[in-house]
């Protein structure tokens, strides 16, 4: 009976060994696909010009008046971004509003970001978040044009974000956040 209760207590530790050693093969071989990602992502130029691309005074807008907001976006690597990881969020302050909000899918970019438009909050914001693989030297406007709504003083914001979607098997960081939000002064005058 000894001898039975012996071999049996072997065959338990071998197979709790078995499972084991599966286990950590499967948990090294999920973590191998789980390879972290580092990139650069940038905001750096950003500005308003007027309808025609030219220079527009921000302290100085006119009721009605149609200008542009263009903003650099920019990987400087060492990774691709993956596609779904990066938003982009352009607040327009009170009183700028996207001229024609039914062209902003097609608004520049837009083989790398879906745009949205979104009028939910406190103030209008631009919404882009990347469909395509920002690569490592990546780098391109995003131009929208906008009417100024009405008189007063307020600020164009930007902000970069990342947005590591559930699941993911590519986690992105950013090794550097500092570039990763602008923001721009205007005042809007009563005016035609």
């Amino acid at each position: 009976m000894h001898f039975a209760l012996q071999t049996s207590f072997i065959q338990k530790i071998h197979v709790m060994w078995r499972r084991f050693i599966l286990a950590f093969f499967l948990f090294g071989a999920v973590n191998a696909f789980a390879q972290a990602v580092t990139a650069d992502l940038s905001l750096s130029d950003n500005h308003l010009e007027s309808a025609m691309g030219g220079e527009v005074d921000a302290n100085l807008i006119s009721t009605g008046q149609i200008i542009r907001v263009k903003v650099y976006i920019a990987n400087f690597g060492p990774g691709d971004a993956p596609a779904g990881h990066v938003r982009l969020r352009i607040g327009l302050g009170n009183g700028l509003v996207l001229n024609n909000p039914s062209t902003v899918a097609s608004s520049p970019l837009s083989n790398y970001f879906t745009w949205s438009y979104d009028v939910s909050g406190a103030q209008p914001q631009i919404v882009g978040v990347s469909n395509a693989v920002l690569p490592n030297d990546f780098g391109g406007y995003a131009d929208f044009q906008l009417k100024a709504n009405n008189s007063t003083t307020s600020t164009v914001s930007f902000n970069l974000l990342i947005s590591n979607p559930p699941g993911t098997t590519t986690p992105l960081s950013d090794v550097n956040t500092q570039n990763n939000s602008a923001s721009n002064t205007y005042t809007i005058v009563a005016g035609a």
